[in-house]
């Protein structure tokens, strides 16, 4: 059993970690430098998640004699699955496709892993006093 966290979880609870953190006094952090690196952060992600990364959804559960069955649907992003909608409204789709084309999924993992590593760095001898917002600050979802 390794004692780290793995990074999927991590990003979840990076709020109530970086809170814990300040208040037993391991970590001294600029308010505002903190809230804008989480801020661009969890912008960056929130578009990769919703644009790139597919996931199972479950479809229905059974039960066969003793042994619970579950058949999922094929693996898609939440932004495929909003497109297959029948309800989905046609200016809707046609900014989610206009913004999907201006994506760059490897921007995006860079910029997520560089906020990422300025967060870690907040605590180590000259800290970030500025943060630059990233090449997607202008995108909106």
């Amino acid at each position: 059993m390794s004692a780290r966290i793995c990074g999927k979880r991590l990003n979840g609870t990076l709020p109530e970690l970086l809170k814990s953190l300040e208040s037993h006094e391991h970590l001294k952090l600029d308010s505002n430098v903190r809230d804008l690196l989480l801020v661009e952060f969890y912008g960056n992600l929130r578009l990769y998640v919703s644009f790139f990364q597919p996931s199972f959804k479950l479809l229905r559960k059974h039960r066969e004699a003793r042994k619970l069955k579950k058949t999922y649907v094929k693996p898609a992003t939440p932004c495929d699955r909003l497109l297959a909608h029948p309800d989905a409204q046609n200016n809707v789709t046609d900014s989610l496709c206009k913004q999907r084309a201006r994506l760059d999924t490897i921007v995006l993992l860079h910029q997520i892993r560089l906020a990422q590593s300025a967060l870690v760095s907040l605590n180590l001898p000259g800290t970030v006093t500025e943060v630059k917002s990233g090449i997607t600050n202008s995108i909106s979802f």
